[in-house]
């Protein structure tokens, strides 16, 4: 794990690249808009095909936690970078499946988020923007075109001008001690997910239980709109098993 410490953002991004570059060998992907490997948790159901979209941009949205659950679910043996983003936890990313030692951390952003992005984007497989890079829409377009070219997956925790997928948590509930923050802890986010698979959205509902275990269960999606010329989504739910997964 990398963390910049006292040096510039940018630096401590371009001495990422070069680690991982030493570890395992310049990569030269030719292949863009392939699937980013996953394992088969039962999270990734609430991405199109099980897998993050490689050489595109994904947003998931007001969730920490569920963002680290699909992470650890995607990542394997691949690279990835978190930037601008100093309040996320370690100790919950590692819970949540994530290899902290393929994991860059960038969590001071400063003058120079855009630089730091393109720099990551030429080796790792997965670069995760927190909410302190901030980077324009021009920003967001060229950085886009750096992902396809390099085949890497851009991360975000905010709307991003092109992205592919969307994850928007409507809401999250805790139980347990302490509604979840003490030991035993019980989640359920309510999540609406938008590509070009699903047209105007499709619902989700992803239960984490005193087991560990994470099952999602997708609500059926009926074609067509009401009087106001809005989409409907279906209430039905279909059950996706579940399999042991850590707390976090």
């Amino acid at each position: 794990m990398f963390d910049s410490g006292g040096v510039s953002a940018l630096e401590a991004a371009r001495h990422a690249l070069r680690s991982a570059e030493r570890r395992v060998g310049v990569r030269h992907r030719s292949e863009v808009l392939a699937p980013v490997p996953s394992h088969p948790e039962p999270v990734t159901g609430l991405l199109p095909g099980g897998v993050l979209p490689a050489g595109a941009a994904a947003v998931v949205s007001d969730s920490a936690g569920l963002l680290g659950r699909l992470l650890g679910a995607a990542q394997q043996d691949g690279w990835l970078a978190v930037v601008g983003w100093p309040a996320l936890g370690m100790v919950a990313l590692a819970e949540a499946g994530v290899d902290l030692e393929r994991t860059f951390l960038v969590p001071d952003a400063g003058g120079q988020p855009a630089q730091i992005l393109a720099a990551l984007l030429d080796g790792m497989d997965v670069v995760v923007v927190g909410p302190g890079a901030r980077v324009t829409g021009a920003e967001q377009r060229r950085l886009l075109a750096r992902a396809r070219q390099h085949g890497s997956t851009i991360l975000s925790t905010k709307g991003w001008q092109g992205a592919a997928l969307h994850l928007q948590v409507e809401h999250t509930s805790a139980g347990g001690l302490d509604r979840g923050a003490g030991y035993l802890r019980e989640m359920r986010w309510s999540v609406v997910r938008s590509s070009a698979a699903d047209g105007p959205g499709r619902r989700f509902t992803v239960d984490l239980d005193r087991g560990n275990t994470i099952t999602v269960h997708a609500a059926t999606v009926r074609a067509g709109t009401g009087r106001d010329g809005t989409a409907r989504v279906g209430t039905g739910r279909v059950g996706v098993s579940g399999v042991r997964a850590s707390a976090g």
